[in-house]
């Protein structure tokens, strides 16, 4: 196997891991009775609330995914951590997003997820720094990206993540190999994240069946 048949396999088995793990964790989260009420409101993570899941790590994972094969791309050594780093910030940037007003109250829930946009727009320019010192169009992408977060509130703004990145390798890396890489883990995320659902039901089924049997005799 050659070095690029190897890195586009490897991008894929990422995404289909990372897609398998968003299906589970969504599955445990809505059979969870994690909840409460805020300001005379409740909110649980139980049924639909469950879809936090998917809405903070698919994002998290395409945009720290694609912000780390862009350093891979130019041979960059820290690109493996560097992408475990970005997909755990994002993650945490997401769930701040989605669970602010938890700390904040709703009436607060705007201001802190234009907060949490900020955060995640610098750290979009931060991560493309590793590339090297920062161009005029490597900046005013990263400037748009902070602009939009704010605009979004920070929902999803894991997607916009690794513009400025992919902006600061453009000349740099191997565009072709880097796009093929980054489909294959879009390719490999929705792959995990589909074939997971029929097994986390029949485990779940499995689960209920054990737990609700009446015992014999």
């Amino acid at each position: 196997m050659t070095n690029r048949v190897a890195s586009t396999v490897l991008s894929l088995g990422i995404g289909v891991v990372a897609g398998i793990l968003v299906t589970v964790v969504t599955q445990v989260a809505t059979r969870s009775t994690v909840g409460g009420i805020v300001d005379g409101e409740a909110w649980s993570l139980n049924g639909n609330g469950a879809l936090v899941v998917p809405l903070v790590g698919i994002p998290a994972v395409l945009g720290a995914g694609w912000a780390a094969l862009a350093l891979r791309a130019i041979g960059h050594p820290w690109w493996r951590p560097a992408g475990v780093g970005a997909a755990a910030l994002l993650g945490v940037l997401g769930l701040a997003a989605a669970f602010g007003y938890l700390l904040v109250g709703r009436d607060q829930a705007p201001m802190a997820g234009a907060t949490v946009g900020l955060l995640s727009g610098v750290a979009a320019l931060g991560f493309a720094r590793l590339v090297r010192p920062f161009d005029r169009m490597t900046i005013a992408v990263g400037v748009a990206v902070a602009a939009l977060s704010v605009i979004v509130q920070g929902e999803a703004t894991g997607l916009l993540f690794p513009l400025p990145t992919l902006v600061a390798v453009r000349t740099l890396g191997r565009r072709t190999s880097l796009l093929i890489d980054g489909l294959a883990l879009v390719v490999g995320l929705m792959v995990g994240i589909v074939a997971a659902i029929p097994l986390v039901f029949a485990i779940a089924g499995w689960w209920y069946e054990a737990h609700t049997s009446e015992p014999a005799g």
